[in-house]
């Protein structure tokens, strides 16, 4: 039998520690609290992406107040609420990973979901209720 490459021992040492991290991974609730988290975080990340889109669409197109007083000074720099817009959902998205593995972080963006989900829906009727 021939001897195995250093490349294949590398390979199949890593490979063994891989899955049982996998394996380990399923079975710790703490990860699965960071994979929820992690998901969470992507979906709002999603919701704040169309959230800013139909922002900068309401303010070109239609006679739109923006609520945020941050942001309501940026409103006519498009540039500059984007940059603004997307620098603080990034920072709050560290923080949120950063501590993943807590039971608050989980919670919280639980939260922040519905109050962004509810945003949405405020959204949908701002563009598609019939008025």
């Amino acid at each position: 039998m021939a001897d195995m490459t250093t490349s294949e021992n590398i390979q199949l040492r890593w490979h063994g520690r891989l899955s049982d991290t996998i394996r380990l991974a399923n079975d710790r609730p703490q990860a699965r609290r960071s994979r929820r988290v992690l998901l969470l975080v992507f979906g709002l990340c999603l919701i704040n992406a169309f959230d800013l889109v139909f922002t900068v669409l309401g303010h070109a197109h239609t006679e739109f107040a923006e609520m945020n007083p941050l942001a309501a000074r940026l409103i006519g720099n498009t540039a500059g609420l984007v940059l603004f817009k997307v620098s603080m959902v990034a920072f709050g998205a560290l923080i949120l990973v950063c501590f993943r593995k807590r039971l608050f972080t989980e919670l919280s963006c639980w939260g922040l979901c519905g109050v962004y989900s509810g945003l949405a829906g405020i959204w949908w009727m701002y563009y598609f209720a019939p008025w």
